[in-house]
Parts: structure tokens; sequence; C-alpha cells
């Protein structure tokens, strides 16, 4: 499945096309010349990696990106995988999901919030529980991390008000 991302995720265009790919997709836009000039190396050293007589280093796939129009949808074998950390009832992923990520961890140590969970969500995947109680080990690989923000501070539901005046400050707890 071919997914099209959109431009914030810079960080995934440069792994995913190769040195040659980019070269390749700037060179639509701009001359050799210019090309060159950019990274800073030699025209002859541009040739001779459009002619593949030289690989061009990994680092011109990175470098080569701030020449290409922001515009630009770029194509991707597969989607992205991500692990949903203190997921709540997993609002922080729904978006993810929307652009063709795959949720492939979750964590939350709230019964209550995960049958929600798992309501709005139908798992291929156990939902994990506490987080301090789970061995690094058992996370799984994955191209980014979501993590929820504490939403304590910002509730008032079922607070006082002394009790909230004294937690103003904190985070959590």
């Amino acid at each position: 499945m071919n997914t099209i991302l959109p431009r914030c995720f810079p960080m995934r265009r440069a792994a995913t096309l190769s040195a040659y790919e980019s070269l390749v997709t700037a060179r639509v836009h701009h001359t050799q010349s210019e090309v060159a000039e950019y990274l800073g190396v030699h025209l002859s050293t541009i040739r001779r990696w459009e002619a593949r007589q030289s690989e061009p280093p990994r680092y011109v796939a990175r470098a080569i990106q701030g020449l290409l129009p922001s515009q630009l949808p770029l194509r991707y074998d597969r989607a992205f995988s991500f692990i949903d950390l203190f997921a709540g009832i997993g609002g922080l992923r729904k978006p993810f999901d929307d652009l063709g990520g795959q949720c492939v961890f979750t964590s939350e140590w709230d019964t209550y919030a995960q049958k929600t969970y798992l309501a709005n969500y139908r798992e291929s995947h156990h939902l994990n529980g506490d987080i301090t109680s789970i061995h690094e080990s058992e996370v799984p690989d994955h191209d980014l991390l979501l993590a929820g923000f504490p939403c304590q501070p910002f509730s008032v539901a079922g607070v006082s008000k002394k009790k909230r005046a004294r937690s103003r400050s904190r985070f959590c707890g």
C-alpha cells in the first residue's frame, strides 16, 4: 500500500528515499549546477552520481530535502509504526491512524480509560496496563512514540476547590 504523507513527517523523507532518488527528485526542479552549489560539491560529482558511476553518500538524501518543494507529496511503501503510551481513551492516536500508521503497542493504567479505548479501537495487540510494570524488551520496534499529556491539572471532575488550589502547579497526582 502506498501512502502519501504530508510535510509534517520530514524525518521520513530522507530515511525513505535513497540518496540517488533524492538527487533525481531534486533535478526535476533544479539544474546540476544549482544542486552542486547547494551541496558544496563539484559539478562533475553530480554528473557521476546521475550516471551512477559512483553512489552519493547518505548525507545527500537528507541535505537535498531543502531543494525539494514543500508541497511535493512523497510516497512510502509501508505505513509507519507507533506506540501509544499514557493512551487515555485514544484521542492522540486517531490522526496517526488516519495517516496510515499502525499502532503496535498501547499502555494505559486506568481501567475505565482502557474500556473506552478498547471500544474506540479494536486492537490487534494487547492493551497493556501500567508502563512501569512493563520491561523494555516487551515494547516492539516502532518509528514513532506517542505519549499522552496528563490531564489532571486541567480537569476539575471530582476535585474540590480546596484540593484544586493546592495542586495547581502539579502536572501529576
